[in-house]
C-alpha cells in the first residue's frame, strides 16, 4: 500500500472528497504523466459501459500501470451536459479501487466540447460542469478551444480554469490549428501555447486531431514540457501501435467496449479487462507505477 507521504500528493479537491485516511490512490493527470516512464503512454478512456471501469482498474493494477478515466458529452447542448454525472464516475472509481488489492495510480478527466461563444446556455452549463467535476474530485480537465479564433482561445480557457489552475490539476488543451505544413501548424501551436502561459495555464497534453504522425512529433520536438495527446487508436494499425510511445504522452477519450452487445455488469468487467490488458501492454505501460510513485516521492 502506499505511504502517507504519496497519499499526501493527492490534489486537496481529493483528499477533501476522500478524507486523509482513504487509501485511494488518485492523482492530478499532471502527476502521472510527470512520472511516467519513456516508451510509456497513458490511456485515459471514456466508458461507454459504467461497469467496465472495474475490470480496467483491475486490468491496470494487474500489469502495474497507471491509467485515466475520460468524461466526455456528445454534444455542447446544455441538456447533454447536464445529463453527465460526475459523482456515479468519481463514486465507480473509488469503490473499484478501494476493492482492489493494490490499486493502480488513477486520474479522473472531463473533456469539455468545443464552443463557439462565451456566453449563453451552453457556456454556462459547461462552467457548471467544470465546477460541479472540481468539486466531486476529478483531477484534470480538457478545454476544446478548436471553435474560438486562435486569439481568443487563451482567455476562454483562463476564464473556465481558475479554480483548477489553484488546485494543480491537469490540463489539456485541444487547439485550432492553422497553416497547411508540419512547421507551420506546429508554430500555430506553439504561439497558443505561450498565449495559455500568459494567462498563468500550464497544458500538460495538446491534443491533436486523428492519428497525425509527423505533427505529434513535431509537437514533442519543438514544445519543450508538453506532451502530446490523440483522442482514439481506431485508425492505427496493428503494426503502427509499437511506435505510439515514442511519440505520445496519451491517448485521452478513445472508446472502450463500443462493439459489447451484453448489459451483464460481471461480463462487461471480464471483457473490459481484457481490453484494457491488451491496450495497456501495447500502449507501453506495463510497469509505469513504480517511476511515477518515484516521481511523486522526489517531487
Amino acid at each position: 500500500m502506499l505511504g502517507e507521504y504519496l497519499l499526501a500528493k493527492r490534489p486537496t479537491n481529493v483528499m477533501h472528497q476522500l478524507g486523509p485516511e482513504s487509501r485511494v490512490p488518485l492523482y492530478s493527470l499532471r502527476h502521472l504523466l510527470q512520472g511516467l516512464p519513456g516508451g510509456a503512454t497513458l490511456w485515459i478512456p471514456r466508458l461507454s459501459q459504467p461497469a467496465a471501469l472495474p475490470g480496467v482498474l483491475r486490468a491496470a493494477s494487474h500489469l502495474r500501470s497507471v491509467v485515466g478515466f475520460c468524461l466526455q458529452p456528445d454534444s455542447p447542448e446544455p441538456e447533454e451536459i447536464r445529463r453527465l454525472r460526475p459523482a456515479e464516475l468519481f463514486r465507480l472509481a473509488v469503490e473499484a479501487a478501494e476493492s482492489t488489492d493494490r490499486p493502480a495510480p488513477f486520474c479522473l478527466h472531463v473533456q469539455l466540447p468545443a464552443l463557439d461563444a462565451e456566453s449563453g446556455a451552453a457556456f454556462e452549463a459547461i462552467q457548471g460542469l467544470v465546477a460541479n467535476c472540481i468539486e466531486t474530485g476529478f483531477t484534470s480537465i480538457g478545454v476544446d478551444l478548436r471553435s474560438l479564433p486562435p486569439d481568443r482561445g487563451a482567455g476562454y480557457a483562463a476564464f473556465l480554469l481558475t479554480a483548477a489552475m489553484e488546485l494543480e490539476l491537469g490540463i489539456s488543451v485541444l487547439p485550432p490549428i492553422e497553416g497547411a505544413g508540419v512547421g507551420e501548424r506546429v508554430r500555430s501551436i506553439s504561439i497558443q501555447l505561450e498565449a495559455l502561459r500568459a494567462e498563468g495555464i500550464e497544458p500538460c497534453l495538446v491534443q491533436v486531431e486523428g492519428e497525425d504522425w509527423p505533427l505529434a512529433s513535431g509537437i514533442q520536438s519543438a514544445v519543450p514540457g508538453v506532451r502530446v495527446a490523440w483522442g482514439s487508436l481506431s485508425g492505427v494499425g496493428r503494426p503502427d501501435r509499437r511506435r505510439l510511445p515514442e511519440i505520445l504522452g496519451a491517448v485521452l477519450g478513445d472508446g472502450i467496449l463500443r462493439r459489447a452487445s451484453t448489459r451483464d455488469p460481471a461480463r462487461l468487467e471480464a471483457l473490459a479487462y481484457a481490453e484494457a490488458f491488451e491496450t495497456i501492454e501495447t500502449l507501453g505501460g506495463h510497469g509505469a507505477v513504480e517511476p511515477v510513485l518515484a516521481s511523486l516521492e522526489s517531487s
